[in-house]
């Protein structure tokens, strides 16, 4: 499958095929230096099952909340998976179905990752996500991958 570039700063880094096995602490994406990630966001690509499941995001170095625990039970394949923050603080994922994300999701707010950036998943479950990442790098040599 081809990604094809969106509009948005930075550099993307797509992971495929992530699927929602019981782990804490798993790595999504190595970051190598401090990057400034000017988007992230997840796609159910297969039906989630309806096992009790929660996935949140955060980062290796300092365990800062991305997204807090949030359900991710009977989500539908082409669901999309938001961060959302309120007061600098990462908040709840924000679960979009609908073909054009509205615009109040879709207003990022950039954030500073110097270290991994981490899953946790509660709870084994059938299905299949792919991650989508964008970034612009901060130190001189800085990466994501």
């Amino acid at each position: 499958m081809s990604v094809k570039p969106l509009s948005i700063m930075g550099t993307p880094v797509v992971k495929t095929g992530i699927t929602p096995a019981t782990g804490s602490g798993v790595t999504l994406y190595t970051v190598s230096g401090a990057v400034l990630v000017t988007a992230l966001f997840a796609r159910v690509t297969t039906v989630i099952g309806a096992t009790a499941a929660t996935l949140s995001l955060g980062t290796a170095v300092s365990a800062t909340a991305i997204a807090t625990a949030t359900s991710i039970a009977s989500l539908a394949a082409g669901t999309f998976l938001l961060p959302s923050s309120s007061a600098g603080v990462g908040g709840a994922l924000v679960a979009n179905s609908a073909p054009f994300l509205t615009a109040g999701l879709f207003q990022y707010q950039p954030f500073i990752v110097a270290g991994n950036i981490q899953y946790t998943i509660s709870a084994t479950n059938t299905g299949a996500l792919e991650f989508y990442l964008w970034y612009e790098p901060l130190d001189f040599d800085a990466t994501v991958s």
